[in-house]
């Protein structure tokens, strides 16, 4: 043993004097050729002792190559204790140098000695098992190595069973344990989808879950979702990773694959080898220069339309089987309706934010537009009126002043003047009352209706005085919770329609009544929550009957603040139930009332009572 490491050490001497002559020799043959010679052929010699010789081989090379240059190299040769600085400086890096080299080398010998003898026990250790199989498996699965227990367990030779697939040594139990795993992996990513789609998440956000999920149930690389835009031709990733290009980003369709294929393509698109592929996209060019092989593409259809693909890459030849593109396939179809839903949901609300816009713009133009409508109204009394005021003024005097010098037929164009005039005037205060009704501030209150008949009857009794009209009024009248003005405004417009819209040669006759009706409910909850049902708005006041006689505007400011009912009659129904407003309600010009039906004997309960109608009509119309 001494012999053999003298030996092993002579050897390694022996390449240190070697490689340093050789060093010496060549740096001598090219000296002649070159102003200063470089000290690389020496700094070799150094590295080449210390890789195939021993740390000592470099330490005596370091030293051997150090002597050389000072002895041949440096100025004035021979003298060394005249060597100049720069010589010096040259000849410490040098000799740093390999020293640093000579020990990086040593640490190198030494980890690799480290990890040979670590190998050495595990080899040892492995083939000395022989009750247990130990084997090793690639990303795939199959078996790369083993030990000599395998051949003994499984009775098969080492060479048989290299390359198989880990699965034959699983039993039927193991297989039916692994294949639950993997069912419940692939029922957790489409319970995420189901979830996301119950959080209203955009798209993005339930394609990245999907494809978290996804790479944990299928083995790939890679993955990514894409939407195509056929309209542009474009394909946007949703998310993942694809062709270098990340989520959001846009590409063209035919950089992925042609726009035709796309389009009319099986549901699944499966290459097992892109190498073995000859007509290559741009994208699979470049997933080919990454490593990938395998790429599965699933479409996403809703409703027979294509949407996009979930697309898979492996590095790995023929990685995606049967059960793998199923898995794909379903998760691709519950990603689809959840990306579609999501869709939808994005578009209604921005549906609704326009209609709420629009809304906002209406809502300024009514603004406006009331606006207007008050400046008018000013106008109309301030302008309007004063020549009105002139032409009644002039006409009056000309009557007066000069009446009996004029024949019957100046007479009769005088009266027409003055009478013209005051309709009008009428006119114009129609369109005040309407402005003023439209602005008022509705304040609620109990009011007595009989009061409010009474005074109405008396604010016309000189145009009833001058139309000979009858009129009759039956009380009592019911209270009722309203507006005092409006209300008012309401009784006086019904008994003046009355009186106005009557044929010619036709005597009005008004009718004024109430009507109640007694409900007795069983049960908590109050009239005001079913008040439209109980008295349903309906059809607005027709343009036919406003334009038979009379003044339109009139007809509207007796509209605005009611609502149109089709029956016959000019109406006021007033709704008043224990603690609600006051619901009113107009309809069209006629003498036909339709009489109330006659409740039931109700079932005992809470008491309410609704004063339905209030009438006034014209007979013989």
């Amino acid at each position: 043993m001494q012999n053999a490491n003298h030996s092993w050490q002579l050897q390694n001497y022996g390449i240190a004097v070697l490689a340093s002559t050789l060093a010496l020799l060549f740096s001598l043959l090219i000296s002649p050729l070159l102003e200063n010679v470089s000290f690389s052929m020496f700094f070799a010699a150094v590295v080449f002792s210390s890789w195939y010789g021993s740390h000592k081989s470099g330490l005596i090379a370091t030293l051997l190559c150090s002597l050389a240059i000072v002895f041949f190299f440096l100025q004035p040769a021979h003298l060394p204790y005249v060597v100049t600085l720069d010589g010096i400086i040259r000849l410490g890096l040098f000799a740093a140098v390999s020293l640093f080299t000579n020990e990086l080398n040593a640490a190198r010998k030494r980890a690799e000695l480290r990890l040979q003898e670590s190998e050495n026990r595990y080899r040892q250790m492995v083939e000395a098992v022989q009750d247990y199989a130990i084997y090793k498996l690639d990303p795939q699965g199959r078996i790369v190595t083993c030990n000599a227990g395998i051949e003994r367990i499984q009775g098969d030779t080492a060479k048989e069973i290299l390359g198989q697939h880990f699965f034959r040594f699983y039993t039927e139990q193991k297989q039916a344990e692994a294949a639950l795993y993997r069912s419940n992996q692939r029922l957790a990513t489409l319970q995420a989808i189901d979830h996301a789609i119950l959080r209203a998440e955009s798209p993005e956000q339930i394609a990245q879950a999907a494809l978290e999920r996804l790479i944990n149930v299928i083995a790939c690389q890679q993955a990514a979702v894409i939407l195509f835009n056929f309209n542009t031709n474009e394909a946007q990733i949703l998310a993942g990773q694809i062709a270098g290009n990340n989520t959001g980003g846009v590409v063209a369709i035919n950089q992925l694959t042609a726009v035709e294929m796309v389009r009319y393509r099986e549901p699944i698109l499966y290459i097992e080898d892109i190498a073995t592929w000859s007509d290559r996209t741009p994208a699979l060019e470049y997933q080919f220069a990454i490593g990938s092989r395998s790429f599965l593409a699933v479409a996403l259809r809703v409703e027979g339309n294509l949407i996009g693909d979930l697309t898979l890459f492996a590095n790995e030849p023929a990685a995606f089987d049967l059960e793998n593109q199923a898995i794909a396939t379903e998760i691709a179809n519950q990603l689809a309706i959840a990306i579609q839903q999501s869709r939808l949901r994005e578009q209604l609300q921005n549906y609704a934010n326009e209609l709420e816009q629009r809304v906002t713009e209406r809502t300024a133009a009514l603004v406006e537009a009331n606006s207007e409508l008050e400046t008018f109204g000013y106008s109309v009394s301030h302008d309007l009126r004063a020549p009105l005021r002139s032409v009644q003024g002039l006409a009056q005097a000309l009557q007066e002043d000069y009446g009996d010098q004029l024949d019957s037929d100046g007479q009769e164009y005088i009266q027409r003047i003055v009478a013209s005039a005051e309709r009008m005037d009428g006119l114009i205060q129609d369109l005040l009352n309407y402005s003023r009704l439209s602005r008022a501030e509705m304040k609620l209150r109990i009011l007595n209706l009989t009061e409010i008949v009474t005074y109405g009857v008396g604010q016309l009794e000189s145009e009833l005085r001058s139309r000979q009209a009858q009129i009759t009024i039956e009380q009592p009248f019911p209270e009722v919770r309203g507006h005092y003005t409006t209300l008012m405004q309401v009784i006086v417009n019904l008994l003046s329609n009355a009186i106005k819209f009557v044929p010619p040669n036709r005597q009005p006759q008004i009718r004024i009544w109430a009507e109640m009706v007694e409900v007795l409910e069983q049960g908590s909850r109050g009239a005001g929550e079913n008040l439209q049902q109980i008295s349903p708005p309906i059809a607005p006041l027709s343009n036919a009957t406003c334009s038979t006689w009379g003044n339109p505007k009139t007809l509207r400011v007796q509209q605005s603040p009611i609502d149109g009912n089709r029956q016959d009659g000019d109406c006021l129904t007033a709704v008043a139930p224990q603690h609600s407003a006051l619901s009113t309600q107009h309809s069209a010009l006629s003498t036909q009332h339709s009489p109330l039906p006659t409740p039931k004997t109700p079932p005992l309960g809470r008491r309410q009572r609704y004063w339905h109608r209030a009438r006034a009509s014209r007979a013989n119309f």
